[in-house]
């Protein structure tokens, strides 16, 4: 294997930034490279001392209509809307609503209090609950045409068997995330994505973020597009002709993601974080700290906190978190020992890894080449 490379001290990785990230300059260059490819179709933006750089977009939003991405266009982030869920749940510790180590039958008494007696709000939030995904659910591909509210998605999960003891060992789960928008609900009083709206983006500012449904009428979504080979390694697929995905995915995200946002929208999120607009200093660098290590490393994340992703990238730790699902991907990493954020939203399979390995060429070390891009999944 090859060695670790050395950390790049702050100030040089933020010299490199700057550079890297320059219009015109390799991080464009690269991208420009993966478009012309068919590899790229989305928007990327890297911020450099909270302002963008570089912010872009590439190829078209929907094939059909001949409608162009553009930074205002509004893409599918997947699992990455986790981190709404979780900066929610960490507003009710900061008001001293809930505790992490709270049983979740504390708060939801009703659902199912077997389980709810024996898993803690700290267990969901850190992949610890025992709970799997609800898209292994018989229910999923019957119902997913028809899930616009919380309740759809809780009933999707009211059956669903631990697949081990919580606290046991980690293990990433989407249904546990629906648990959390639920006592999002109780303790708020208000709708899931009513809540969202009203503490994580108002008070960050972003105002192209929400959860519309796939029979929306809003022309600025970004159409997804699969060419069959999502999640699939490459050399085991053969590629076919781009197809619209969206009867593939569910009609409307919920708590574990499927929202949709701007590369503009999740970087004032991610300032709003670091500027202690939405949780307090504590509470971020406790939910951003390590609790669990994922099985493969080096993927688009290491490591998970209490809801948010772990990366080390070229010897420096960051954080964020990522999306994956036919036809779009999400990735965004916030670099923690300098101000550096790199932003990649895509809407056709296999497009994020080879964008964010680009995007990420511009905190390398010296003599660092970037792999050749590979074709296959995201997120």
């Amino acid at each position: 294997p090859a060695p670790t490379p050395e950390p790049v001290p702050p100030e040089e990785l933020l010299a490199r930034a700057r550079a890297a990230l320059t219009p015109g300059g390799l991080v464009e260059g690269l991208m420009d490279r993966l478009f012309e490819q068919g590899r790229f179709s989305g928007v990327v933006l890297g911020a450099v001392e909270g302002r963008p750089v570089l912010a872009r977009a590439w190829g078209m939003a929907d094939r059909a209509a001949g409608r162009a991405n553009t930074l205002e266009t509004r893409f599918n982030i997947a699992s990455a809307g986790k981190m709404f869920t979780t900066v929610a749940i960490g507003q009710l510790l900061d008001e001293g609503r809930l505790q992490l180590e709270d049983r979740l039958a504390d708060h939801l008494p009703d659902f199912r209090p077997e389980f709810g007696r024996t898993v803690t709000i700290g267990q969901l939030l850190s992949h610890h609950s025992g709970l799997g995904s609800y898209f292994a659910s018989p229910l999923w591909a019957a119902r997913r045409a028809s899930i616009r509210t919380l309740a759809d998605y809780l009933e999707l999960i009211r059956d669903e068997p631990p697949r081990f003891a919580p606290g046991e060992r980690y293990e990433y789960s989407n249904s546990g995330f629906v648990l959390l928008g639920a006592v999002i609900e109780r303790l708020t009083g208000q709708d899931y994505y009513d809540a969202i709206h009203t503490r994580v983006f108002a008070p960050a500012g972003m105002t192209r973020s929400d959860y519309p449904s796939w029979d929306d009428p809003a022309n600025d979504l970004a159409v997804p597009y699969t060419n069959g080979c999502f999640a699939r390694p490459p050399g085991e697929c053969t590629p076919g002709d781009w197809v619209d995905a969206r009867s593939s995915a569910g009609v409307r995200g919920g708590p574990a993601g499927g929202g949709f946002s701007t590369a503009p929208d999740l970087h004032a999120f991610v300032e709003a974080l670091k500027g202690g607009k939405l949780l307090t200093p504590q509470t971020l660098n406790r939910f951003k700290a390590e609790q669990g290590r994922m099985t493969r490393q080096g993927g688009p994340i290491d490591a998970f906190g209490f809801g948010f992703g772990r990366l080390t990238i070229h010897g420096q730790p960051s954080w964020g978190h990522n999306g994956g699902t036919i036809g779009a991907q999400a990735q965004i990493d916030v670099m923690e020992e300098a101000p550096v954020t790199l932003i990649v939203l895509a809407n056709q399979d296999g497009a994020q890894r080879p964008a964010s390995s680009a995007m990420r060429r511009a905190v390398a070390p010296p003599g660092w080449t970037p792999p050749p891009p590979q074709a296959g999944a995201g997120g």
